[in-house]
């Protein structure tokens, strides 16, 4: 599972530092774990996303990956997003 967002900073405005999105959350979904899905959503989502501009999530469920996982995941979003 990716979150990522790409944003629109004008020359010389990208903030220093890490990025928060851009982190490895493959083992995410095959784990089965419910509140590592919570917590891979709450993570970029505190950092990144506005209401007033938006995120843009992928989302690839692959081999091995947990459907209750996956859910957990796109409900979180969903929470968060309301």
């Amino acid at each position: 599972m990716d979150f990522c967002r790409q944003p629109l900073f004008a020359e010389g405005e990208r903030p220093a530092g890490p990025d928060p999105a851009e982190k490895d959350r493959h083992h995410v979904l095959p784990s089965g774990d419910p509140e590592a899905g919570r917590k891979t959503v709450r993570e970029p989502a505190s950092a990144l996303y506005d209401p007033a501009g938006g995120i843009i999530v992928q989302f690839e469920f692959g081999p091995g990956a947990k459907i209750e996982t996956a859910l957990v995941a796109m409900d979180e979003w969903r929470q968060i997003t309301a």
